[in-house]
């Protein structure tokens, strides 16, 4: 049987197949496990890599992901048609069109649905205006860089990227947030 799928034409379904499969299931291990900071964002944010921000105006279809889903569902899809309904290699590759194309699709959609959950979990950072903070780690001087608040925001104790807008400000300091920027990092100024 296994002599089977490794000869033509079904060689020109199993190695799309196995390979589409192989590469999709690294790269959803990559995203599970935090290894690949691209790969979930691809196609959803513009290749960006940032998480968070609005899900649903950048929802598109092309991304390594769905590529790779459609590469898969071709293979196994054309595996199908060819080997269990025996149709012809010309019809299995249609077949495998269709197959692809909506595994594609699926992939795409739950792609989505997950970058909408992940964001729609996150807070409206625009509510922290106005809030007192600490300083949770040292922030150089306005356009030195980053450091961290603890600031409390809906009733929870949170941890965000913040920047000064004029001295650096050490572990400690009490700061208050003055702004906030897309990336859902922070401005604060000394108390």
């Amino acid at each position: 049987m296994l002599n089977e799928l490794f000869q033509s034409p079904a060689l020109w379904f199993t190695v799309p197949a196995l390979l589409g499969t192989g590469i999709f299931l690294l790269k959803l291990l990559l995203i599970m496990v935090g290894l690949d900071h691209h790969g979930d964002a691809d196609g959803l944010d513009g290749g960006h890599g940032h998480h968070g921000g609005d899900a649903s105006g950048a929802f598109k279809l092309v991304s390594v992901q769905t590529t790779f889903g459609f590469i898969m569902g071709f293979g196994w899809g054309g595996l199908v048609c060819l080997k269990a309904f025996e149709w012809s290699p010309a019809l299995s590759v249609l077949g495998g069109l269709v197959s692809g194309s909506a595994f594609g699709f699926l992939v795409a959609l739950l792609l989505h649905a997950v970058k909408k959950m992940e964001s729609s979990g996150n807070v409206n950072m625009a509510s922290a205006v106005g809030h007192e903070a600490d300083v949770y780690a040292n922030i150089p001087a306005k356009g030195e860089g980053r450091g961290q608040v603890r600031v409390v925001i809906g009733n929870r104790e949170r941890i965000v990227q913040a920047t000064s807008d004029g001295p650096a400000l050490k572990t400690g300091s009490r700061v208050k947030v003055v702004h906030t920027h897309t990336d859902n990092s922070i401005i604060v100024t000394p108390v």
